[in-house]
């Protein structure tokens, strides 16, 4: 899941070498342009055999340098988003002066029992980790 997260961390930077890209929540002190990703919901459900079925959301959160960045960021932040989740249910949103990327996906992994145990707890530790964010506001 890290490795995902990573791989994904590289792909903006290397798409928007401009903006600072962030992996975290951040409070105050936003500096832009700045796209944050965060992943927003996952789960996984065993199917049939060493089937399993990976689901994830992911926001990309665009905060462009002036209000004018935000319509013309669409496209691109839109691109990478096809780019890096190419078979994912990807949407966009405004939220004031923010573009707001959702990408839907869900995938197919065949793993060990052991294997699907570890994804298992990485899953949770994330959810308690959003649970206490959500928590602390």
């Amino acid at each position: 899941m890290n490795r995902k997260i990573e791989q994904i961390l590289a792909s903006l930077k290397e798409r928007f070498p401009e903006a600072v890209i962030a992996a975290e929540r951040t409070m105050t002190g936003v500096k832009v342009p700045m796209i944050q990703l965060l992943l927003e919901a996952a789960s996984l459900r065993h199917e049939m055999g060493s089937r399993w079925r990976l689901s994830e959301t992911y926001h990309l959160r665009w905060y462009p340098a002036d209000e004018k960045e935000v319509l013309t960021g669409a496209e691109p932040m839109l691109l990478a988003a096809k780019e890096i989740w190419p078979r994912a249910e990807v949407n966009v949103s405004r939220d004031g002066n923010t573009l707001v990327v959702e990408a839907e996906s869900e995938e197919i992994c065949f793993l060990t029992g052991e294997e699907a145990e570890k994804m298992k707890r990485e899953l949770l530790t994330l959810q308690l980790k959003w649970q206490e964010e959500a928590r602390k506001g």
